[in-house]
């Protein structure tokens, strides 16, 4: 990013020398002088954290520099914060310190005074915004995912633009427009329909929620979705989706490669299971899926598949899994613990652990 007087850049590198090894990705500003050539050398602006440093963003006056950072060196699923670099008086400052959110795409208002972000929660999105004193806790602009956040100031005032999608369709431009306090006035509204000619030939499958109890008392997530004509007296097969990282999550987004309509409209009920090392959840839901890949996380799935198969619509005679990355290792590791399901697929499933460590 080009500081708005355009005599500073600043990027993100990790110059540690075992890079395979580290996450100590930092911002570094280099002085730019005539038609924007370099005119010294770069500085390290967060060299005192040995974490990750990353999507540096210039305040519109250029005072400030927010980006994201992580506290554990060497572990890329560590909670990103919300960090602000005042550049007049050298203070740094973390927004977000003490709310268990993980921040995704940040952009400042027009006014400089607050910076919206994305993030999960309980297996949706969210777009929020937190004030740049960091004494109140962010507050939600708009419901859905999001994504590719843009500021544009227009002749009605200032409004947030963004990428959005769900389970039931593709992504489309939407607008949120701003008050001078940098809050919505009124829902998201859809700007683009790139889709729909497309949209008008399929019949997307209905998307709903389902929860279980995990064996220690926490609430468990799933998003269901079924096939198109689902009728709730008719029996259907399933199959129980189940996502990479390990951490990660399925959440109400389109996804290009494992896309729930596809499996719904072959027929399937499809369930997408939130187990431990999901986002959105908060960091410790997050962190026990550590060293723990084939335990907490596979008995949370259980449960999911428990509740699903209860329902009236499900045969429980044909129940499937599938999964790629960890969530093909833990197809592997179903098929090793358990007779349940009726078919199975590890899609690039990891199976050695050692082997991988030395690969990554």
């Amino acid at each position: 990013v080009i500081a708005p007087d355009g005599k500073e850049l600043v990027f993100v590198q990790n110059r540690d020398r075992d890079v395979a090894s580290s996450t100590n990705s930092d911002l570094w500003a280099v002085p730019l002088g005539k038609d924007f050539v370099p005119a010294g050398q770069p500085r390290n602006l967060t060299a005192k954290n040995l974490a990750s440093d990353v999507a540096p963003r210039f305040s519109p006056d250029g005072r400030f520099l927010a980006y994201l950072a992580q506290r554990r060196p060497g572990f890329e699923a560590d909670r990103w914060e919300i960090w602000l670099h005042d550049r007049v008086t050298g203070q740094y400052r973390s927004l977000t310190e003490n709310v268990d959110l993980m921040a995704h795409e940040l952009a400042f208002s027009d006014d400089g005074q607050r910076i919206f972000f994305v993030t999960s929660v309980k297996g949706r999105r969210a777009i929020m915004s937190v004030d740049i004193s960091g004494k109140q806790p962010p507050v939600e602009i708009s419901p859905g995912d999001a994504s590719e956040l843009r500021l544009v100031r227009g002749q009605s005032g200032p409004a947030l633009y963004f990428t959005r999608s769900s389970l039931q369709r593709p992504p489309e431009v939407y607008r949120v427009d701003l008050d001078a306090m940098g809050k919505a006035i009124g829902p998201a509204s859809q700007v683009t329909r790139q889709n729909d000619p497309l949209l008008a030939e399929v019949r997307p499958g209905p998307a709903s929620q389902l929860f279980a109890r995990s064996q220690d008392g926490l609430t468990l997530h799933s998003h269901v979705v079924t096939p198109p004509d689902f009728t709730p007296t008719q029996k259907y097969p399933a199959v129980i989706l189940i996502h990479g990282g390990p951490q990660g999550a399925w959440e109400d987004q389109w996804h290009w490669r494992w896309n729930a309509q596809m499996f719904a409209g072959a027929g399937y009920v499809v369930l997408m299971a939130n187990p431990r090392g999901s986002e959105g959840f908060g960091q410790k839901f997050l962190d026990q899926v550590s060293g723990d890949w084939g335990g907490k996380p596979y008995d949370d799935i259980m449960k999911l598949v428990d509740v699903l198969a209860q329902q009236p619509y499900i045969d429980p005679k044909r129940i499937g899994a599938a999964g790629a990355s960890y969530g093909g290792y833990m197809v592997n590791w179903i098929a090793g613990h358990t007779d349940r399901f009726a078919a199975l697929v590890s899609h690039a499933g990891v199976y050695d652990l050692r082997s991988m460590a030395g690969e990554t």
